[in-house]
């Protein structure tokens, strides 16, 4: 009684946090990101295409095809403060607009710097204008927790002018475009003032200081065997209860999954393979080499039915499973076998991400193949994904491949204790058809 108790508790605390305001605006602020770094993610790659000679044979086109990713997954911060701007202003019920402009700013302020140069200057790395220079290191991944921090307090100080007789209100009759924009004339001075004392007048590095903040968070999202099975144990957990797990730890170590993979992507446009770029575990080691079929690597599961099934439930169930699984979409047996809330199957739930994702550390961390460098659509099917995420390697794509093998060897014990348990309730239930069938005849005559 007090275990359930205690797991009551759990999943109320866990689902209360899935649903927080801000976990789900930065969320939003997140999947806005999603095509804009797979469309920038394609044109990488289809510059360092794995081929003889492609290299030169596109260097002509290099500068303009770079603009692409240039200003798609290297402008990942503004887009983010967009997305988490405009969903805690629905959320609040403000003016969308200015709540993202003022964000912007905030962000802007915060978190780039903006240096005079002179004319010299500028002629020694051949521009040909003095003025100020504006670096855009910060717009990309390393300004993620700032962009998400400057535009909470953004909309937060806006929300609270919004009731108070401090905001400038106009006569009816004026335009709501107008009026909005008067109205949030006072908390624009004081989030423009604030940060800007900050930045200009204390000399505080804003971004920095957050960087170092969670920068102990970088132990679970970084180039060691930890980073690989404390996220999967945690988002496995949280499956295993009925909530999402992407959801709990996306505002926490997806901005730093991003940084490693803008690390990788860079490398790679600066002549690397993906064999040698510096970063093992972006997000994208998890969603090809470790959620193959969805949270769980439930794909395995599937293929079990498939090939091993005997239960007449089983062998119609996986005809419903099958499509979905193979394009990552795993809901249908999340919700459907169940696997949530079902003890049979939390120990393969978890145990098998942490073998494949272990074994695909072990093999890229000893150079046996290549790692990840783009994002692709997550509704692939995992070998494909595999193989184009690290740049069309082929050892990528045979260990998707070993990995759903060893999803499989993983779950087929307990697959096949349910198998058997179907099958004999089955045969029960048949048993008593015919022996009440019997009965009827006879009664009859």
């Amino acid at each position: 009684m007090k275990t359930m108790h205690f797991m009551d508790k759990l999943t109320m605390w866990s689902g209360k946090v899935a649903s927080n305001r801000y976990i789900s605006a930065i969320r939003d602020g997140m999947s806005l990101t999603i095509p804009l770094v797979i469309i920038g993610s394609f044109f990488v790659l289809f510059m360092n295409l794995p081929i003889d000679g492609w290299k030169d044979l596109i260097a002509p086109y290099s500068e303009a095809l770079s603009l692409v990713p240039k200003f798609t997954s290297d402008f990942m911060a503004l887009f983010v403060v967009v997305g988490v701007a405009s969903s805690l202003a629905q959320y609040y019920d403000l003016d969308r607009v200015t709540a993202i402009s003022l964000s912007i700013v905030g962000f802007l302020i915060s978190a780039v710097q903006v240096t005079s140069i002179s004319a010299d200057q500028a002629a020694t790395i051949g521009i040909t204008l003095s003025g100020g220079m504006m670096s855009l290191g910060n717009f990309g991944a390393t300004g993620l927790f700032t962009a998400m921090i400057t535009t909470i307090f953004s909309v937060e100080i806006i929300r609270l002018f919004a009731g108070s007789k401090l905001t400038v209100k106009m006569p009816h009759g004026v335009p709501a475009s107008v009026a909005n924009s008067f109205a949030v004339l006072v908390p624009a001075i004081v989030v423009i003032l604030v940060l800007w004392v900050i930045r200009a007048v204390f000399n505080i590095d804003l971004n920095e200081i957050i960087r170092t903040i969670f920068s102990p968070l970088s132990v679970f999202a970084g180039n060691s065997l930890l980073a690989v099975i404390v996220p999967i144990l945690v988002i496995s957990f949280f499956w295993l209860l009925g909530i999402h797990g992407m959801v709990i730890v996306t505002p926490i170590l997806t901005p730093l999954w991003y940084e490693q993979l803008q690390g990788n992507m860079n490398a790679l446009a600066a002549g690397a393979t993906s064999m040698n770029v510096p970063n093992i575990v972006p997000e994208q080691f998890f969603q090809w080499f470790v959620w193959i079929g969805g949270a769980g690597a439930t794909l395995g599961l599937v293929l079990c039915m498939v090939l091993f099934a005997k239960s007449k439930f089983l062998k119609q169930f996986w005809k419903f499973t099958l499509i979905p699984s193979i394009f990552n979409i795993n809901e249908p047996i999340m919700f459907g076998l169940p696997i949530i809330m079902n003890p049979l199957f939390a120990i393969p739930f978890i145990a098998s991400p942490v073998v494949m994702g272990t074994v695909t550390y072990l093999a890229m961390s000893f150079g046996l193949v290549g790692r990840p460098v783009a994002v692709v659509p997550w509704t692939l099917p995992g070998p494909l994904g595999a193989f184009m995420s690290t740049n069309f390697n082929i050892g990528a794509l045979i260990l998707c491949v070993v990995n759903i093998l060893i999803s499989m060897a993983i779950y087929y014990p307990f697959f096949k204790v349910m198998d058997n348990k179907l099958l004999k309730e089955e045969q029960a239930t048949d048993e008593e058809t015919v022996v009440a069938e019997v009965e009827g005849v006879e009664v009859k005559a």
